[in-house]
């Protein structure tokens, strides 16, 4: 009630100029298969290269929704037909012809075999992977793993943890835009104010200039560490760490 979105139009890749090292060049990361087939930043090889493999990842991370939707009915992820891939897919329709793979296209359930194979093993890199089984290009690679992925240091994760953060992306694609990213229409500085409003709706206490300085959490269940965690305190000002509890200062 307090807050109005507006979907981000694009994504950018900042990249050195290969003939002047002084120049940079910046490029528009595709989100589309419109962008895809459009861009100047890939090669046709390329093109062609981003779609088999964005489709089998499409289809991969389908498989898993499909068994989360699958759970209560206790049938195990291994034992899911793959029309049930192709029918959540068919689901699944997007706006503008996001990323997400074509739902007249068969399931390739050679390639998801080979994918689950390569992350039950749990010994190859996700760079690894891109590079000896999809032949992506060390540019293409980059484009992936940081404008898609969202990688952020130079070493690449794990072959798991790339392609859980690559797929919650895809699937995020053609909502609410062509991005997977809203921002407040009116800026950040909304997102305290609707907060504040909404905390003198509530009857909770909204202090402002005052920055916590450590939050305490206890587990809902006391000797369960697996329990869900509830908020027991925040802390203000003069704490000090002993044993990971923080004790004294606080207001």
């Amino acid at each position: 009630d307090y807050l109005e979105f507006k979907a981000v139009e694009g994504l950018y890749w900042l990249e050195m100029n290969k003939d002047d090292e002084n120049n940079v060049e910046l490029s528009r990361v595709p989100c589309s298969k419109n962008d895809v087939f459009g861009t100047k930043l890939l090669a046709p090889m390329d093109k062609r290269r981003l779609m088999k493999f964005i489709q089998v990842s499409m289809d991969y991370a389908t498989k898993l929704s499909v068994a989360e939707e699958l759970q209560e009915s206790e049938i195990g992820d291994d034992s899911l037909p793959d029309s049930e891939v192709q029918s959540l897919n068919e689901r699944h329709l997007n706006q503008g012809r996001s990323l997400a793979r074509p739902q007249n296209k068969a399931v390739a359930t050679d390639e998801l075999k080979v994918l689950q194979q390569f992350i039950q093993k749990g010994n190859m890199t996700f760079d690894d992977f891109l590079s000896q089984k999809y032949k992506l290009s060390p540019k293409l690679r980059s484009i992936v793993r940081y404008a898609l992925a969202w990688e952020t240091e130079a070493s690449s994760t794990s072959l798991a943890d790339g392609m859980s953060s690559l797929c919650r992306h895809l699937q995020a694609l053609g909502r609410y835009g062509t991005t997977a990213f809203l921002f407040p229409m009116y800026g950040s500085g909304e997102l305290s104010q609707a907060f504040c409003r909404s905390a003198a709706v509530f009857g909770a206490t909204y202090l402002l200039r005052r920055a916590p300085l450590a939050i305490q959490c206890k587990n809902k269940k006391e000797g369960d560490n697996d329990s869900d965690m509830a908020v027991q305190g925040i802390l203000l000002s003069g704490y000090k760490a002993v044993d990971g509890s923080y004790e004294g200062g606080q207001e």
